[in-house]
This record gives C-alpha cells, sequence and structure tokens, in this order.
C-alpha cells in the first residue's frame, strides 16, 4: 500500500485511519501564528464576493422583468438572495479586524 505521503487524495477512497493519518500529515506542516495576519483578513475578498451575486441578482431580477426564463440556480438565487444579504452583514459586524487579528491559537484548542 501506498504511504499517506504519496497518496493522490483526489478520486481515492480512504478509510477511516487513512483519512486521520493523512489529516495529521497536512496539519503538521501548518504552522500556528499568536496572531492572525492584516493581510488574510477575509471582509475585502467578503464584500467583492457579495457586490458580485448582488450584480447577478439584479441582472436576473431584469430578466424576469423582459420575460427571459432563468435557469433554477437563478431562481435560487433570487429566493434566497435575502439569506446570503444577512449573512455578510453578521458576519461583517461580528468580525471587525480588530476581532480577526486578535485571534489567538488558543481558540481553537
Amino acid at each position: 500500500m501506498k504511504s499517506v505521503e504519496t497518496l493522490n487524495i483526489r478520486g481515492v477512497l480512504l478509510n477511516k485511519e487513512q483519512l486521520k493519518s493523512y489529516l495529521e500529515n497536512v496539519a503538521s506542516d501548518h504552522t500556528l501564528k499568536e496572531k492572525s495576519d492584516k493581510e488574510t483578513y477575509p471582509i475585502p475578498r467578503l464584500i467583492e464576493n457579495f457586490e458580485y451575486i448582488t450584480k447577478i441578482y439584479d441582472m436576473l431580477n431584469e430578466h424576469l422583468k423582459l420575460g427571459i426564463n432563468v435557469h433554477q440556480a437563478g431562481e435560487w438565487l433570487l429566493d434566497n438572495y435575502y439569506v446570503i444579504e444577512e449573512t455578510v452583514k453578521e458576519v461583517r459586524k461580528n468580525l471587525p479586524l480588530k476581532k480577526y487579528v486578535n485571534f489567538t491559537r488558543d481558540i481553537f484548542w
């Protein structure tokens, strides 16, 4: 049997022990820091993605007004946009930069 280091994980079914071993190996490659880096603060990316979703939402609404059929995925977005919008507001409210930077590794242990 191949070792975990040489397994090509894509498309491979792992048993419980193989998965545990693989995850331990992946985790050992990560370095924990005392504080989070400002450069990795996810809110700017969240805002950027939400703006894109909003543009698609607006476009889909225009399509409906023009009588253009909307795919089921688009219908889902139209029906659930408010959930995305509320979630983005909550994340922005609950994860200010100061709080993010002061996350410590103790939170995860």
